[in-house]
């Protein structure tokens, strides 16, 4: 439909004109398009006339009552008090309006399911997919996430007429329209009707029919605060193309697996099983190396006024597997302290123990904090144990070798 523009804004300010490549806001006597509004994106499309055009990106309220066509000029240029062609993006619109009446399925299947404490509590309607908020106590499970996706699909399948009529505010409510506390209403409301089994005040744009919709996919549920649940989910061409993917993925792990469909979860748990086998095999073996190693020094043992000090480089090792091998190192001298370093990418693992003879005369925690600085990071524990982590693994052969100095300083 052809429109007459009223005003322009360019950069927040009233401007008389835009031209190729400008950006700005066109303000029309009458649209076609729908403003953003109510959790439902704006309508995109294309404003022309002979000696112009530019892309409508979104359309919006940006006070009550005015709405702003958010464009970018493409070719000419525009002018006060020109006459333009509307034309919004029909696919688009069609795409978001499937979308918003499975808001609408989903409020009711919500409230069917779980009951009717379910409130609306925000939603974000776009062409491409849609969230819905809403009041719930707990995560919901498998088995009612599936009955909710489920009963929205029959009534998409029922091909229920979706009815749109204006009414007041209080003869909606009457009516059993269910109506968001938070929106603000003006006299007059628009009730949109789903047969016996939806009925909300709305201003969104919907579809006539609920088979149009074509088909509804959830794709995640989520918790977004204290006594609130997050419903994503898609529809239509996004809902069967997401699907596809699914199925996809689902051959490739079937192929890689080289198993039938219905025991890749049998394969996947032997997998496990077999990874935990190995990882416990290379733990024993990584042991079993830093032992021997240590056995072959341990003539090397230095004295530190007349402690027995084992520091070494353990390559390969995580963590807890160092901790083990310094509780392991300990018991062996009988009486003195162990220090190991090991680096995994750019993380530094440090670890001191201490017999508990000598912890009057060394405490780990203690020494632990003068080298946990030098591979850029920080540590603590315990008199007898203590354990760092830093971010430079280039330096960890000189903590190490600093221990030394820093260990016969502080032995009393």
């Amino acid at each position: 439909p052809e429109a007459k523009v009223v005003a322009i804004v360019k950069n927040g300010k009233i401007v008389q004109e835009l031209e190729e490549g400008d950006s700005g806001e066109i303000f029309l006597n009458k649209t076609p398009f729908y403003a953003e509004s109510g959790g439902q994106v704006g309508d995109s499309g294309i404003l022309k006339n002979a000696h112009f055009s530019a892309l409508v990106d979104t359309v919006y309220f940006p006070i009550p009552g005015a709405i702003a066509h958010k464009i970018k000029v493409i070719s000419g240029k525009i002018r006060v008090n020109d006459a333009v062609e509307a034309s919004i993006d029909l696919l688009r619109r069609r795409a978001t309006s499937k979308n918003h009446t499975a808001t609408h399925l989903l409020h009711a299947s919500l409230r069917h399911v779980l009951g009717d404490h379910v409130k609306q509590a925000g939603s974000l309607v776009s062409s491409t997919r849609f969230r819905f908020d809403f009041t719930h106590f707990s995560p919901l499970s498998t088995s009612e996430l599936r009955q909710i996706e489920s009963l929205v699909n029959e009534k998409i399948q029922d091909n229920i007429k979706v009815e749109t009529t204006v009414t007041s505010l209080e003869e909606g409510i009457k009516n059993g329209a269910v109506a968001i506390f938070e929106e603000k209403y003006g006299e007059k409301v628009r009730m949109i009707t789903i047969g016996d089994f939806s009925k909300e005040l709305c201003g969104g744009i919907h579809v006539f029919n609920t088979g149009e919709i074509g088909l509804f996919k959830i794709t995640s549920e989520t918790s977004v605060a204290a006594g609130m649940r997050r419903i994503e989910a898609l529809t239509g061409e996004e809902a069967i193309k997401y699907t596809q993917e699914t199925e996809d993925l689902i051959t490739e792990v079937q192929q890689t697996l080289n198993s039938p469909r219905k025991e890749i979860l049998i394969q996947i748990e032997k997998l496990k099983d077999s990874l935990k086998e190995i990882e416990r095999e290379s733990k024993s073996l990584r042991q079993k190396i830093a032992n021997f190693k240590f056995q072959k020094q341990e003539k090397q043992v230095r004295k530190i006024k007349g402690i027995s000090v084992i520091i070494q480089k353990i390559e390969g090792m995580s963590n807890p597997e160092l901790r083990e091998l310094a509780d392991s190192l300990k018991q062996k001298i009988g009486s003195g302290i162990v220090v190991l370093g090991s680096s995994s990418g750019k993380r530094v693992f440090l670890i001191t123990a201490v017999t508990k003879d000598l912890t009057k005369r060394i405490k780990a925690d203690e020494f632990i904090k003068k080298i946990a600085p030098i591979v850029g990071g920080g540590g603590g524990g315990r008199s007898e144990f203590a354990q760092a982590g830093g971010t430079k693994p280039n330096n960890l052969n000189q903590a190490l070798e600093k221990s030394y100095s820093i260990l016969k300083n502080m032995v009393q």
